[in-house]
């Protein structure tokens, strides 16, 4: 599990300066992420057997999964939140909106539009500055 979290990282890295991911490294992405969630659902069943819950799979898991499976449209490190949870906590809002009346795939292709327009214009502004290029 660790040697996939550090092929994620290392993509992470490598195409920083890329709002999405080329197609190429898209695949390679999503195959890593697939793989490093499959070991950790085995490692969280594995301990809950044990009754101990040391490897949860959460709504933030769930949250890192959707981003990986949408790497070809919008970057990951545009879109994952750390430090403070403050992102965490603005995302959910934004999912919840975009939820009534649209099944699951609706929803999240909706919730990615609408994050990919505010990061837009987020750098649109940024760029009138200089401060990005």
């Amino acid at each position: 599990m660790l040697k996939l979290n550090l092929g994620i990282e290392d993509m992470l890295t490598e195409y920083r300066q890329y709002y999405a991911f080329p197609e190429p490294a898209a695949t390679e992405f999503k195959k890593l992420g697939w793989g490093m969630f499959a070991l950790q659902a085995q490692v969280a069943k594995h301990f809950m057997e044990e009754e101990m819950q040391l490897f949860s799979l959460t709504n933030k898991c769930h949250f890192t999964m959707e981003s990986m499976l949408l790497c070809d449209k919008v970057s990951p490190r545009l879109l994952w939140a750390f430090a403070g949870e403050d992102q965490m906590a603005k995302t959910q809002l934004l999912a919840k909106s975009c939820v009534k009346g649209n099944n699951p795939t609706q929803a999240t292709m909706k919730m990615t539009q609408h994050y990919r327009l505010g990061l837009h214009f987020t750098f649109e502004e940024h760029a009138k500055d200089n401060i990005l290029e």
